[in-house]
């Protein structure tokens, strides 16, 4: 009888505990929030600073998802990873981030679908054209796989399957899966700008064309005012003055990109980007302190490299940064195609690794 007794007791005292530690997880869960990413690869943890911004939201950051309704499996894979990211995102943002998924092809009037296809278009979201099988036959759909992100008063798009065809393959999926985060950060950060800075290609110098910098140019004006300027010499190439006298001034641009040049800066053109700098300005600086002609190479199959003047050596030493004149392998690199023998009347061409055509491979995942 005792014994039982004391077993009863044992089991009750443990049933109690238990009891208690579970009151105690549910309380401390309403005072703490966590998170645990068992995944190898941490894909479904956010980087700290998309973090930061989410939590940091003054307002309500609305995203309207027009990826819904019935289409292949893929997807559907890229609508619930879509779906998911927005989970994490509102889990730091809080009441700040609300999301719903709409369906641009819900309607059954054909004039009202067009119409919808069309706004979604003007507000700047692609569409794309599947074709797949079901049970009734070859099935065609247009998709718009983005979202419109509202803050206050202002709508920004995000095309959340980048692509420059029609057609979509597996890996593309994937790849957009993966980007999802930088996608909807960037996105917001945008249309939390109050100011869109501004850059300035630098040019008169022998600087890269604008064709050789078109995909730059494209890409950064997503985000910025891309411009380009020539110095030669004017004061007011970079600045514009604040007060009457003209003595005080502002920088007109937030960075400037001096893309491979191969002439000489002048006095006066070193002078005006000592002060860009000096007054706040950012400069991305892309200089190869040598030439090296390829067309040499190809004929004589020997060539030289010669140094450029360019007169802003002392400059850069300056800021702490010193041109070498050597010349630059790594194994990471692009092919280069050679002619190895003939078939008939044609070459026979073989790509082989171009070693002094390095391929920089970043390491950051964004």
């Amino acid at each position: 009888m005792v014994r039982t007794y004391g077993n009863r007791a044992k089991s009750l005292y443990r049933t109690l505990v238990a009891i208690a530690i579970v009151v105690l997880l549910v309380l401390l869960s309403s005072f703490a929030f966590i998170r645990f990413d068992l995944t190898e690869e941490k894909r479904h943890t956010l980087t700290p600073s998309s973090i930061e911004l989410l939590e940091d939201l003054e307002d309500i950051v609305f995203v309207k998802v027009y990826l819904k309704g019935e289409y292949p499996a893929e997807f559907k894979r890229l609508e619930q990873a879509i779906r998911e990211r927005l989970d994490e995102m509102k889990a730091f943002a809080g009441d700040n981030l609300e999301y719903e998924f709409i369906n641009p092809s819900e309607s059954d009037n054909r004039d009202e679908r067009n119409e919808f296809y069309q706004y979604l278009q003007d507000s700047g979201l692609q569409y794309t054209n599947i074709t797949f099988q079901t049970k009734d036959g070859v099935s065609e759909k247009i998709i718009f796989p983005g979202a419109l992100i509202t803050y206050r008063n202002q709508t920004m798009p995000v095309q959340l399957l980048k692509s420059n065809e029609r057609a979509v393959d597996p890996e593309m999926i994937n790849n957009s899966v993966n980007n999802l985060e930088y996608e909807f950060s960037h996105t917001i950060r945008r249309i939390l700008m109050d100011k869109t800075p501004s850059i300035a290609f630098i040019q008169g110098h022998g600087e890269n064309s604008r064709m050789e910098t078109s995909d730059a140019e494209i890409l950064l004006s997503e985000s910025y005012v891309v411009t380009r300027v020539t110095i030669d010499g004017q004061l007011d190439a970079l600045s514009i003055p604040i007060d009457d006298d003209g003595k005080r001034r502002l920088n007109k641009y937030d960075m400037l990109i001096i893309s491979d040049p191969d002439s000489a800066f002048s006095d006066a053109d070193r002078f005006m980007i000592d002060q860009f700098i000096m007054k706040g300005g950012k400069v991305i600086w892309c200089v190869d302190p040598l030439v090296a002609d390829m067309d040499s190479l190809r004929n004589s199959q020997q060539t030289m490299a010669f140094k450029r003047e360019l007169g802003i050596e002392e400059m850069l030493f300056q800021y702490g940064a010193r041109l070498e004149n050597n010349m630059l392998l790594d194994r990471s690199c692009a092919p280069i195609g050679i002619t190895t023998g003939m078939m008939g009347n044609q070459p026979q061409i073989e790509m082989f690794p171009w070693y002094f055509k390095p391929v920089i491979v970043p390491r950051d995942p964004h």
